[in-house]
């Protein structure tokens, strides 16, 4: 049985060149039984080429590696979408979402990213979100989704059958799952999801699991009060 990773309080303390923070873990499975060390030093820079919801240039970044049939990622999302709708909207929080499918749990986690990339590539970053809420909304909570169903969730997306299954059939972004994952992995993540809080001065936050929308809003408003003011 794996293993959950129990809350506890977010501890952010400001400094004269930026936030000093500690390590942030909420529910979920961490993947073995000792503590996770983390190494953000390998997770790259957030550019144009992410998948974003916000502002690119916005001052805190919220960078999540997940899998799109895990349960505590659709938690998780749940909860920063909620942190999106009101602080979003500012310019000054920014949501990456990165791949790290876990096949070993979810055989199809891996079909489901390249699926969801290849929809951005035909229909643009807004179609990628939507692929993911009309997954989600399909197979909620514990279910997993059927690849066999991808082609009902498509007209809704403007996407066009022919284009989408040569995409997929040629396993056109393979590489690009597999890099992420391995980013992932190199920074220390076990399960997901795993995510890395970006502070205003580049400082980076390590964070796994599940975490609550009482957590996220907690460590976010302490980041946003030290962005300068316009």
């Amino acid at each position: 049985m794996q293993k959950f990773l129990v809350p506890f309080a977010i501890i952010a303390s400001l400094a004269v060149l930026g936030v000093a923070i500690v390590l942030v873990r909420g529910m979920g499975p961490t993947g073995g039984d000792k503590e996770p060390e983390f190494n953000v030093k390998a997770i790259p820079a957030v550019t144009a080429e992410d998948h974003i919801m916000g502002n690119l240039n916005a001052p805190i970044k919220v960078i999540e590696y997940s899998d799109i049939d895990c349960p505590y990622c659709k938690i998780f999302e749940q909860n920063m979408r909620q942190i999106m709708a009101e602080s979003g909207k500012s310019g000054k929080v920014a949501w990456v979402f990165r791949h790290f499918p876990l096949v070993g749990n979810h055989p199809n986690a891996a079909k489901h990213a390249e699926a969801a990339e290849c929809v951005a590539s035909l229909k643009g970053n807004d179609a990628f979100w939507k692929f993911l809420d009309a997954v989600h909304t399909a197979a909620p909570n514990t279910k997993q989704f059927n690849p066999a169903d991808y082609q009902m969730l498509l007209p809704s997306l403007g996407v066009a059958d022919d284009a989408f299954l040569a995409c997929t059939a040629k396993g056109t972004f393979k590489d690009r799952v597999a890099k992420q994952a391995q980013d992932a992995q190199a920074a220390g993540a076990t399960g997901t999801p795993f995510m890395v809080f970006v502070a205003p001065d580049g400082t980076m936050l390590p964070a796994s699991g599940a975490l609550s929308y009482e957590q996220l809003k907690g460590l976010i408003d302490q980041l946003v009060a030290i962005v300068p003011a316009a």
